[in-house]
C-alpha cells in the first residue's frame, strides 16, 4: 500500500510539474500561471493528509506479560478471522422529545423505539396481573386477556395436558384446542408431521422438533425460566433485523478531547443535579455530551423508604424528568439547545437492570474522545474534565486505558464547592480486591472491595497506577472501547455480576486498567430512602422471589467469562443453553488470555478466592 501510494504521488506530482513548465512557456500572463499551480501543489497536499489518515481508529495492540506466554481463551473464544460485529440496543419512548436528540438526520440511526417496544410487548404477558391492578387504579378499562403464539421455538415442550396429549393433523386445529385447554401451554410437532398439544411452556432441547408456545396474558405466571426465554429470543431476533440499523457504528472517536457522560438513571430525582454539576464544573462545557436512560415512575408510583428489617414499599410522587427539568432552566437550556443532551425514556416496567441500561447507553455515543460511565447521583469536582483529560494521556498504555476506582463519598444534592486539586491529598484508592459470594440461590458471583493505596516513594503521582478492577459507577476510557468491546445485551435483571464482567473483557481486549492520581468525583451510595430496580422487578412480574430466581438462572453468562463455577470448563453443562445466545459477540478479547489475567489478578478459581496482588495495593512495583 505504502509504496503505491507513494508511486501514484510521484507520477501525480511528474504529470503537474510538466503540465505546469508547458504553461510558463506559452502564457503570457504569468501570474495566473503561477497561481494554477499553486492550486495544483495544494490538492496534492490534501490527497496526501487523506491518504495517511484513512485508518485512524484506534485497534488495541497484543499485549505480553512478563513472562511472554501466549495461551488461547477456550471459553467462548471468536474464532481466528472471524467477522467483528458491534450489535446494540434500543429504545422505547419519546426519543425526539423536545429536541433533546436530533438524530431525525440520521437515516442510519438505530431505531431504538422499536427493539425496546418488542420487548415490552414479549413481556406483557407476564405483567399482566400487575398492569390490570394500574388500570383500575386510573379508572381505566383494564388490558384485554389476548391469547397469541411465539414464533417457531427448536425442541419440545414437555408433559401432557390434564386431557393428555391429542394429536392433530393440523396446526391451526392443534392450536385451536390448546386455547381452549386451561392447562394447554403450547403445541409440538412431532416427527410424523402432526401436533401434539402440551402442558409445559418452555422448549427442551431436541433433535427434529418444533414448538409453539400459547401467550394467555391472563394465564401466564412469571416463572424466571419464562420471562427469560422470551426476553432473549425477542432481543436475538431484533439484533438480527438488519432493518433495525443495530449495529450503525459511529468510530472512529474524534480527537477533539470530547468526553460522552453515559448516564443510566433509574428512578433518580438527583439525576438533573448530576447533569447541572457535570457542565458547571468542566473546562470546557462545549466538549461535554451526555446521553442518559432514563426509567421512570409516571403515575401511581410506589417508592422505598428504610434499611434492612425497617425497608418499606410505600407510595410516592411521580418521578422527576431529568432532561426535561434541566433544559427548562433559562441557565442551562443552551446545552440542549446544542444537541449536547441526548436521552432514552422508558418508563418503569422496562426497568431491565443495569446491564441493559449500560448497552443503551453505548448506543447514544456519537464519535466523541472519551467514554465515560457515572451513575445519576454523581458529585463533580471544579475542572474534572481537565484533570481525567490529562489523567488518561499520563497513562502509559494511551489511548488503550481505562481509569477507574470507587470515588469517595459524596453526592450533587449536597451544596458544596469541590476546588481543584492539592498536593496534600490523600492517595485515592482503587479496586485490587474482591470476594466470591451468592448470586441469589445456588451460584456465585463477584464483588469487588475498594482498596486502600500506599503507593512507593518514587512514583510520579501525577500518573495513574495500574490496578485490577473497573467499577460500574465510574470508568473513563478511550471512545474507541464502544467498537472493540461492545456492551453486551443479554444480561437482563442482574446487579452483581457487571462489574467483573467490564473487568476481564476491556483487559482480555488490551485495554490496561488504572486507579485516578486525583479523585474528581464523589458518588452518593446506599441511598435508602429511594427505590431500588430489583423492588420494581418482583412488583412488575408480581412475584416476589423472580429477581432472585432471574439472578440465579442468568448469572452463569458472568461466570463463563472468568471460568468459575458452573462457568468452568465445558460450556454446554450451562441450562438452559439459550444463556449463551450470541455469546461469542459479547466474549472475552483476544488480545490477552483469561488463563494470564486469573493468574495476574490473584485468582484461585479451585477454591474461589481471590489474593490481593501487591503490585496494585503498592503502586511502585511493576505491574504484568
Amino acid at each position: 500500500m505504502f509504496q503505491s501510494s507513494a508511486g501514484r504521488r510521484f507520477q501525480r506530482r511528474h504529470h503537474a510539474q510538466k503540465y505546469g513548465n508547458s504553461l510558463l512557456h506559452s502564457c503570457d500572463l504569468r501570474f495566473l500561471c503561477l497561481a494554477f499551480m499553486a492550486l495544483l501543489l495544494t490538492l496534492e497536499i490534501v490527497a496526501l493528509l487523506f491518504t495517511m489518515s484513512e485508518s485512524s481508529n484506534p485497534s488495541p495492540p497484543t499485549y505480553h506479560l512478563p513472562h511472554e506466554r501466549s495461551k488461547p481463551n477456550s471459553r467462548l473464544r471468536p474464532q481466528p478471522g472471524a467477522k467483528s460485529v458491534n450489535i446494540f440496543d434500543a429504545y422505547h419512548g419519546d426519543f425526539n422529545d423536545n429536541s433533546h436528540h436530533r438524530d431525525s438526520d440520521d437515516a442510519d440511526a438505530p431505531k431504538l423505539d422499536e427493539l425496546t417496544k418488542r420487548l415490552r410487548i414479549a413481556l406483557e404477558p407476564y405483567q399482566m396481573s400487575y398492569l390490570r391492578q394500574q388500570a383500575r387504579k386510573a379508572g381505566e378499562n383494564p388490558p384485554p386477556c389476548v391469547k397469541t403464539w411465539s414464533s417457531t421455538k427448536k425442541g419440545y415442550l414437555p408433559n401432557c395436558p390434564s386431557n393428555g396429549c391429542v394429536v392433530y393433523a393440523e396446526m391451526d386445529a392443534a392450536k385451536a384446542a390448546c386455547e381452549k385447554i386451561d392447562d394447554c401451554g403450547g403445541i409440538t410437532s412431532i416427527r410424523d408431521g402432526s401436533y401434539e398439544v402440551r402442558q409445559g411452556d418452555t422448549p427442551e432441547i431436541s433433535e427434529g422438533e418444533s414448538s409453539w408456545v400459547l401467550k394467555d396474558a391472563c394465564k401466564k405466571r412469571a416463572r424466571a425460566a419464562n420471562v427469560w426465554e422470551e426476553f432473549s429470543s425477542t432481543l436475538r431476533e431484533a439484533l438480527l433485523d438488519s432493518s433495525l440499523n443495530l449495529d450503525k457504528s459511529y468510530g472512529p472517536p474524534r480527537k477533539d478531547d470530547s468526553i460522552y457522560l453515559s448516564v443510566a438513571s433509574y428512578r433518580d430525582n438527583t439525576c438533573p443535579l448530576t447533569l447541572r454539576q457535570a457542565f458547571e464544573r468542566a473546562d470546557h462545557p462545549s466538549l461535554l455530551f451526555v446521553g442518559i436512560v432514563q426509567q421512570n415512575c409516571l403515575r401511581d408510583c410506589m417508592t422505598g423508604t428504610g434499611w434492612g428489617k425497617t425497608r418499606a414499599w410505600v407510595p410516592g410522587p411521580p418521578d422527576t424528568d431529568c432532561v426535561n427539568e434541566f433544559c427548562s432552566d433559562p441557565e442551562t437550556k443552551h446545552y440542549c439547545d446544542n444537541s449536547q443532551v441526548r436521552i432514552l425514556r422508558l418508563e418503569e416496567i422496562q426497568s431491565y437492570g443495569p446491564f441493559f441500561s449500560r448497552f443503551l447507553n453505548s448506543k447514544l455515543w456519537r464519535g466523541e474522545t472519551y467514554y465515560m460511565q457515572i451513575d445519576a447521583h454523581t458529585e463533580f469536582r471544579r475542572g474534572w474534565d481537565t484533570s481525567l483529560v490529562d489523567q488518561m494521556k499520563r497513562t502509559p498504555s494511551f489511548p488503550y486505558s481505562v481509569i477507574s476506582n470507587y470515588p469517595p463519598s459524596g453526592g450533587p444534592s449536597i451544596k458544596r464547592d469541590w476546588p481543584a486539586s492539592s498536593s496534600s491529598e490523600r492517595f485515592p484508592g482503587a479496586l485490587c480486591g474482591c470476594r466470591f459470594e451468592g448470586a441469589g440461590g445456588r451460584h456465585k458471583t463477584v464483588r469487588l472491595l475498594e482498596t486502600g493505596r500506599r503507593p512507593g516513594p518514587n512514583i510520579d503521582k501525577r500518573v495513574p497506577q495500574r490496578s485490577a478492577f473497573v467499577a460500574a459507577g465510574f470508568f473513563i476510557a478511550h471512545g474507541s472501547i464502544v467498537d472493540n468491546v461492545p456492551f453486551d445485551p443479554f444480561m437482563p435483571y442482574l446487579f452483581m455480576g457487571e462489574e467483573i464482567a467490564l473487568s476481564i473483557r476491556f483487559w482480555t481486549s488490551g485495554y490496561d486498567i488504572y486507579g485516578p492520581a486525583v479523585d474528581v468525583l464523589r458518588h452518593e451510595y446506599v441511598r435508602k430512602e429511594s427505590p431500588k430496580f430489583w423492588e420494581s422487578v418482583t412488583m412488575i412480574f408480581s412475584n416476589g422471589m423472580i429477581h432472585n430466581r432471574l439472578t440465579d438462572l442468568i448469572i452463569p453468562r458472568v461466570q463463563i467469562l472468568l471460568g468459575f463455577d458452573e462457568g468452568a470448563g465445558d460450556p454446554s453443562r450451562i441450562k438452559p443453553q439459550s444463556i449463551l445466545t450470541m455469546a461469542d459477540r459479547y466474549s472475552v478479547g483476544t488480545k490477552r488470555s483469561v488463563e494470564d489475567f486469573v493468574e495476574t489478578m490473584g485468582f484461585d478459581l479451585e477454591k474461589m478466592i481471590q489474593r490481593m496482588p501487591e503490585w496494585c495495593e503498592k503502586p511502585g512495583i511493576s505491574a504484568a
